[in-house]
C-alpha cells in the first residue's frame, strides 16, 4: 500500500478517519461480490421462513424473535431485509437480490472467499502498521448493499457504542465495492470528533428465569443527537478503503439514486494484549468452541 505514508498514518490519527483510494483491483473486488451474490441467492424465502429474518429496523413487531435472530448473527451470516422491501402484507416487494440491508455478521472466519480477503496481507498492514494494533482480534463483519432506492439512512453513530473493551479500541475498515458519492448514499464522518467518546453503549444481558436475552442501550433513553456540524463527504471510487475509529462519528444518508448500488463490506477490530478486556455485555459473543481467530503479522509489507 503506497498510499499508507506517515503523513496518512498521522491524518488518521489526528481526524478519526483516513481515506485510501482503490486499493482492490476489479478482479478481487468482482471476486467478493460474486460470492456475496452467491449467498444471497442461498437465502431460503420459501412460504414462512422469510418471516424468520429480521428486518433491519426497530418498527419489528415481534421484538424477542429479532433480538435472538440478532445475537445469534454474532457467530453466524444471516441475512437482514431493508424495511421497504417489505410491504404491509409482509410480503416481498423487491427482488431477492436487491431486498436485503446488510449480511452479517461473520463472514470473515466462516467463508471461504471473505476469510482470505478479510486477512489479506493488506489488511493486516492496515492492523499493525495504520492502526497500531499489537494482537487485534477481527470480532465483527458486515456486507451492506445500499441498493439504489431503498438502501436505508445510517444515524450518526460511534461504533465504540456497540464493540465494548476496557479500555475503548475498537477500529473499523470500511471498503467499498462501487462507487460512493453524494447521490447514492456515501459516508460521511466529522473530523476530529474521535476526542469525544460513545454517549451510551449497547449491552446485552440475560433473564436468569427465561434463558432469553435482551440488548439495551446505557443509558436506557439517551437524551442528545450526536452533532454533525462539519461532517464532510467521503465520496470513494471502488476499490477503496476507509479506516475509521471507534468514536469517530460518521453516517450515510439514503441511497436516492435511480440505479446506483452502494455495496460495502466492515470489519470492525478490537485489541486483546495489554490487559485490554472484551467485556461480557457485549451482544458479540461467541460459543466456547469458536473463539476469535488471532491475527497474524505474517506477510505485512
Amino acid at each position: 500500500m503506497k498510499q499508507m505514508t506517515q503523513d496518512k498514518v498521522s491524518q488518521y490519527k489526528r481526524d478519526g478517519y483516513a481515506v485510501f483510494q482503490e486499493v482492490f483491483n476489479k478482479e478481487t473486488i468482482s471476486a467478493v461480490k460474486m460470492r456475496m451474490g452467491e449467498i444471497v441467492n442461498e437465502v431460503d424465502l420459501s412460504s414462512g421462513n422469510a418471516t424468520k429474518i429480521a428486518v433491519f429496523s426497530t418498527e419489528n413487531s415481534n421484538k424477542q424473535l429479532r433480538e435472538d435472530y440478532f445475537l445469534d448473527s454474532a457467530w453466524q451470516i444471516k441475512p437482514f431485509f431493508e424495511s421497504d422491501a417489505i410491504g404491509q402484507d409482509g410480503k416481498l416487494q423487491v427482488d431477492q437480490t436487491v431486498a436485503f440491508n446488510k449480511m452479517g455478521h461473520n463472514m470473515h472466519d466462516l467463508d471461504p472467499v471473505f476469510r482470505q480477503f478479510s486477512y489479506s496481507p493488506i489488511m493486516r498492514n492496515i492492523l499493525f502498521k495504520a492502526m497500531h494494533f499489537v494482537n487485534p482480534l477481527v470480532v465483527q463483519s458486515m456486507y451492506i448493499f445500499k441498493n439504489a432506492r431503498i438502501g436505508g439512512v445510517v444515524e450518526p453513530h460511534k461504533d465504540d457504542s456497540y464493540l465494548l473493551t476496557e479500555p475503548r479500541s475498537c477500529q473499523g475498515i470500511w471498503v467499498g465495492f462501487d462507487e460512493a458519492t453524494k447521490d447514492n448514499g456515501c459516508l460521511w464522518g466529522v473530523p476530529g470528533s474521535h476526542s469525544q467518546p460513545p454517549k451510551h453503549y449497547m449491552k446485552v444481558k440475560t433473564n436468569e428465569k427465561t434463558g432469553t436475552r435482551k440488548t439495551f442501550m446505557d443509558p436506557e433513553v439517551p437524551s442528545f443527537e450526536y452533532s454533525t456540524e462539519g461532517a464532510v463527504p467521503l465520496e470513494t471510487a471502488p476499490g477503496s478503503i476507509v479506516l475509521i475509529n471507534g468514536s469517530f462519528t460518521h453516517f450515510s444518508e439514503k441511497n436516492t439514486s435511480a440505479d446506483k448500488q452502494r455495496h460495502a463490506y466492515t470489519l470492525h477490530i478490537v485489541e486483546s494484549a495489554n490487559d485490554v478486556k472484551y467485556t461480557d455485555s457485549n451482544w458479540i459473543q461467541r460459543p466456547k468452541d469458536m473463539p476469535f481467530l488471532q491475527v497474524r503479522k505474517d506477510d505485512i509489507i
